[in-house]
């Protein structure tokens, strides 16, 4: 049951930090700094490349996650990637907040 909470938190934090991120870009204070989504960037436009990038990390985290199964490693990792993207979501809000 546990896990569950982990993996609506994983995703939710996930799209708050795509959601965070496009808004800084387009008010000017952020830029991306990931040189891969940037190109995507560059392609498909701003929107569509969180859209995929946060899918494929979305998506990425939670099929090693179930293919590996909810043993310990999985877990942990899974557990560690959502309070990275807790963090980052955090942070980016306080540079916002911090810039205007």
């Amino acid at each position: 049951m546990r896990w569950k909470v982990v993996v609506a938190l994983f995703i939710i934090f996930n799209i708050l930090d795509g959601l965070i991120t496009i808004y800084g870009i387009k008010v000017g204070q952020f830029y991306e700094a990931n040189p891969l989504v940037a190109v995507v960037m560059a392609k498909v436009g701003l929107l569509w490349a969180f859209i995929l990038m946060k899918g494929l990390s979305c998506i990425g985290g939670l099929f090693i996650f179930f293919r590996i199964g909810r043993v310990s490693f999985a877990s942990s990792a899974l557990l560690f990637s959502t309070a990275v993207m807790f963090s980052v979501v955090v942070y980016s809000i306080f540079l916002l907040a911090s810039a205007g």
